[in-house]
């Protein structure tokens, strides 16, 4: 993960309603069921609101990657983290409930309440986590919503995620040892304006990271290279890599503008990504990292056969033409057509 999305979940994680909310909730079952089932239902509590984030993040990070928001949105990233550290400062020199970007809006919080408040067996925690999850997004939507553009696969979804709940899972901890929810809440509300300086300066250090940064899908000094890639695919995610390492700037494209562009070259694409494109080349599919050999696909010179025409320099295997006339990717081919860069 991008140190920027790291710091991004940090802050996000130690937000104020949420750790109100779990607080809450182990309170009314710790009051109503006892110790042990107030553990359960936070266990459940917790595991519900992280999958719930995931598949929200999961969702947006697809629409992002396919639509090409990236280049609409990226350079705007580092305005709208100032604006989000400068709520955060401002709810330290002057708080007032519900007005920081981390907290939850104070219309919602009746909903919030009433629904916890119902809860009569850990198995309920299920439920309401699911509501307090879509209650939630207007405290985390910002530093989340940042994130997503920083991310480059699934990878960094799960570890932003288990990041944000860590400070719920502390919380448990705390209970299960005995702490007194309402103790723990005391002093959550105590030091309320302490944890919104703390957020606004994490906030901070990631504006002051991305303020050299041009857009955040680029790597190195240009960006000629057109990538059409998906958050949820390995190859995709270790031709990145490779691409990072080479030095060679590249900016993700929605995979309609991917088509035209390879149509333009004579390559009839199928869908299949990731899909690079550069001046009049067409490179289609990488090795994960597990499937490469040397640079190449694993036998990838017989693979070839099936899916092509080699092409060699007298008896040496060079790389691969495929049939709908986009070159097979791999390590090798990228150093060739794009060149080494230091």
């Amino acid at each position: 993960m991008e140190k920027e999305a790291l710091l991004l979940a940090l802050a996000d994680s130690v937000n104020p309603c949420t750790l109100a909310v779990m607080l809450l909730l182990l309170a009314v079952l710790l009051s109503k069921k006892g110790r042990k089932d107030a553990v359960l239902g936070g266990i459940l509590f917790i595991v519900t609101v992280y999958t719930m984030y995931t598949l929200y993040g999961l969702g947006l990070l697809t629409f992002i990657t396919t639509t090409g928001l990236y280049r609409v949105v990226s350079f705007l990233l580092p305005l709208l983290i100032l604006v989000l550290a400068l709520i955060e400062i401002r709810a330290y020199i002057s708080y007032k409930p519900g007005f920081s970007s981390l907290e939850m809006p104070l219309k919602l919080r009746p909903i919030a309440g009433a629904a916890i408040s119902a809860i009569n067996n850990p198995l309920t925690a299920v439920p309401v986590a699911v509501l307090c999850s879509i209650l939630l997004l207007p405290c985390s939507s910002g530093p989340y919503l940042t994130a997503l553009f920083l991310m480059k696969g699934i990878d960094d979804l799960l570890l932003y995620n288990a990041v944000f709940v860590l400070p719920m899972v502390a919380l448990l901890a705390l209970v299960s040892l005995g702490a007194s929810p309402e103790r723990v809440q005391e002093l959550r509300q105590r030091y309320i304006r302490e944890i919104h300086l703390i957020s606004g300066l994490l906030l901070l250090m990631v504006f002051f990271f991305l303020l050299p940064i041009p857009q955040a899908t680029s790597q190195g000094s240009s960006a000629s290279v057109l990538v059409v890639a998906s958050p949820t695919c390995p190859h995709c995610q270790h031709l990145e890599e490779v691409l990072r390492e080479m030095n060679v700037g590249y900016v993700l494209i929605p995979p309609d503008e991917g088509r035209r562009l390879a149509e333009e070259r004579g390559v009839n694409w199928d869908g299949g990504v990731p899909l690079l494109i550069y001046r009049d080349i067409v490179i289609e599919g990488f090795p994960t990292e597990g499937q490469e050999v040397n640079g190449y696909f694993r036998d990838e010179e017989n693979l070839c056969k099936t899916v092509g025409t080699p092409v060699y320099d007298g008896n040496v295997y060079l790389y691969c033409r495929l049939k709908n006339g986009a070159v097979l990717g791999n390590r090798h081919v990228l150093e060739m057509f794009l060149g080494k860069k230091s």
